[in-house]
């Protein structure tokens, strides 16, 4: 069986440039809904938690967020032994990182992923 057998018997193709352009295209739309919701700082973040409802950035549909939390959940988990070489990565080491948010202390990636569901939730009661 060569490769494009084993790809049509499973309904696949090769990941073209077209493929790649979407991608990184997605990621980048990504980053912005990230940064325009969970601010630059901490604090920013803090304030989102501590909102009735997190403020909603404009330019952003509902399916936007809702891949945001998507790509969050998938992030490897920080206590997972399989990831123990990545834990003193600067970005792992950064996210283990602790907010106070009110008497809870979150990781951030905690407290991100509960800024997207509440956004979630918002945008669904609209």
């Amino acid at each position: 069986m060569d490769e494009d057998d084993f790809l049509s018997s499973r309904n696949l193709r090769p990941f073209g440039s077209a493929d790649f352009g979407r991608m990184e295209a997605l990621a980048t739309r990504l980053r912005a809904l990230g940064l325009a919701l969970f601010g630059p700082t901490t604090a920013d973040l803090e304030r989102q938690l501590l909102a009735r409802y997190p403020h909603i950035p404009a330019g952003f549909e509902l399916s936007d967020f809702r891949k945001l939390l998507e790509t969050l959940e998938r992030f490897p988990s920080l206590d997972d032994p399989r990831y123990a070489c990545l834990a003193q990565s600067s970005t792992f080491a950064a996210l283990r990182a602790t907010i106070l948010v009110g008497d809870r202390r979150l990781m951030l990636i905690e407290a991100r992923i509960e800024v997207v569901r509440r956004a979630i939730e918002h945008l669904e009661k609209r």
